[in-house]
Order: C-alpha cells, then structure tokens, then sequence
C-alpha cells in the first residue's frame, strides 16, 4: 500500500472503505508527531514522510519522515535551515510470538522495551518534534492524545506494560474520557481562580496610581472564561433539540439541565448517551486545549460514532465555528458529514488511492 495525501488547509476528510487504511494513516501521524515509540513500532510500515509548514518562522517547511530497517526505526527531522538530525532506535513489536519469548525471559520483559523508550525520549530528533505545535489527536476510545506534559512519556510505559501482561485496559471507555474534561475543567477554574486573585492584588496595588487599570480588569476576567463559554455553547447547540443543556458551576463541575414541561432536574455528564458523551469529550478538548488559541491540528477518527444524523449534519459546522483557525482531519463514513457539494473537494478517498 502506497498513499500520498494532500491534506487542505481547513478540513480534510479521510474516506474509503474498510481497510483501506484511514485509521492506520491517523495513528501514524501520531506516532509521527507526538512522537509515539509505541506506535511507531507497532503499527505495520516501511517509510512514512510528513511536510508541513510552520507558520510561526514565515511558513518555513519542515519534513519529518520515520522509517523500519533491519531491526530499526530511523527517525529524521529537517527544517530546511540546518543541518537534518537523524537518529535510530531498535524497535520492539507487539506480538504472540515476542509475547511467549518474553516470558521465557523475564528480565528481558522487564527492562528492554522500557529502556529503548527511555532512550527513544532521548533523540535529538524527538526532542526538535516536540517543539512543534503538537496536534491533538481524538482515537476511538475518546482519549486526547497529544505530547505535552510529562505525563505522556509515563503513559507510554504504562501502556506498555499493559500491553505486556497481556491485560485489556479499563481506560479504553468513554466514562473514561470524561473523567478527563473533568479534570480539565477543575484544572481550568483553579487556574481562573489563581490568575482572578493576581488581578485583584494587581489592582489593590495600581487603583490610586492609575485608575485605567479598573477599565482593563473586567476585560481580563472576561477572557479566563472564553474556554468555558465556547464550550457550554458549542455543545448546548446540539443539545437544544433535546431538551438539554450543558451547565457549569462555580466550582467546575459539569451538569446537564434537563429540561421538561413545568419542571426541570440536574444530571450527572455520566448518565448522558453514548452520543452525547462523544459529543462533550469533543468540543471540551477542542474548547479549552491551549493549542487553539494559536493555529492547531485537530485529528479526529470516526467523529460520527453514536451521533444522530441530524447532528451529524451540523457536526462540521460546529467545529469550524468553535475554532476557526484549526486544521481539522477527519477518517468518517458518515454520508451526513458529506452531504454538502463543497465538501467533496475535502475528501481523499483512500480506496482510490490504493486501486488506481
């Protein structure tokens, strides 16, 4: 299988039939652009180059290309100014066979996988990719992926180790998933909090020596809660038909006001459907994640799982009206998400590029 894609500069849809590899093209960009040890290693390729332009330095371009040779995976950056860094790493693979070796060989289990992410991590090459603007990546169990923070090194040797043992993990759910806006959401109004108190002590201090900050303060308060706003309306667009809407109190928590003839009742985000899950890990990510305030990527496979057609319908639209600037790529088969005339210029149809 050969594929060369052109992804747009708003909306790319990736289609084909089954097998025609669109969550394997999705999964490999992560790998690529997080970098992901893991997937790199695991997924099945010979040689995949990315080009992208990177708006901040004057839409310089910027290729990053991973190959599997002889046992190893080689990695290489080149940003067209200085000299290209290439590195490699052997490369473990997920496998029955390796599985029952390992277990022939515990202390071989134990340390190797985990000492060639260690020097994976380590890479000249690895470290110039994180320095870009990382994509955000929405895989079908709903978890964001991207490559911010500690916390995605330690989760790749947690998978790992999952992966080892053979366990099927309980994360791949979308109670799950909301666990995770949760704590997003907490995170983002202690942060409110914090920055509020600043302000204030700020104005405590400058009130007598400059009244124009009092004129400036409403403005910043105003700004911490953009995230919130975009949120709850982006969601509440979809919700409104059904008599629901996405709510949320002063200490973070989300609710769902349900709303019914004479009366109304709060929910828990838990006790909402499938679809409406689906729904809120989406625009939530897309909402409060720092990377939209500047341009971003925003990868998303299969975003019509569990939704109604009707909201398939306006799916994109809400997408490009909560962050205009992004980049968004979409794997689907929802002929919903398609319908309009000026969409079949976005598609890249996988089948045709593999048959042809």
């Amino acid at each position: 299988m050969n594929l060369d894609i052109i992804f747009k500069e708003n909306v790319t849809f990736l289609i084909g039939i089954n097998g025609s590899g669109k969550t394997t093209v999705l999964k490999l960009l992560a790998g690529l652009l997080m970098p992901s040890y893991t997937d790199l290693a695991e997924i099945e390729f010979s040689e995949i180059t990315l080009f992208c332009l990177k708006h901040s330095e004057g839409n310089n371009e910027i290729q990053i290309s991973c190959k599997k040779k002889d046992s190893y995976l080689f990695l290489r950056y080149n940003d067209n100014e200085n000299p290209p860094i290439e590195d490699k790493v052997p490369f473990f693979e997920h496998s029955p066979l390796r599985k029952r070796y390992y277990r022939r060989d515990r202390e071989m289990e134990d340390e190797m996988p985990e000492r060639v992410l260690l020097e994976f991590e380590d890479l000249k090459s690895v470290e110039k990719i994180k320095d870009l603007n990382s994509p955000l990546f929405l895989g079908l169990n709903r978890r964001i992926i991207n490559n911010h923070g500690s916390e995605y090194f330690e989760r790749e040797i947690f998978f790992w180790r999952k992966r080892r043992e053979g366990l099927n993990s309980e994360l791949d759910i979308v109670d799950n998933a909301l666990r995770d806006i949760q704590d997003i959401v907490f995170s983002h109004i202690r942060q409110n909090a914090k920055r509020q108190t600043m302000y204030s002590d700020d104005f405590r201090k400058k009130v007598i020596q400059d009244s124009f900050s009092f004129f400036q303060k409403p403005v910043n308060i105003t700004k911490l809660k953009e995230p919130i706003t975009r949120f709850t309306e982006s969601v509440n667009l979809f919700f409104k038909e059904g008599g629901k809407e996405i709510l949320i109190d002063g200490q973070g928590e989300i609710k769902v006001k349900i709303n019914a003839i004479g009366k109304s009742k709060i929910n828990t985000i838990y006790e909402l459907s499938s679809g409406e899950k689906q729904l809120v890990v989406m625009m939530a990510h897309l909402s409060f994640c720092k990377l939209n305030r500047m341009d971003s990527i925003f990868v998303i496979d299969e975003p019509e799982l569990s939704l109604h057609i009707s909201w398939q319908e306006i799916f994109v639209d809400a997408l490009l009206k909560a962050s205009p600037n992004t980049q968004f790529i979409l794997a689907t088969h929802a002929p919903a998400i398609l319908a309009r005339k000026e969409r079949a210029e976005w598609c890249v149809d996988l089948s045709r590029e593999i048959y042809l």
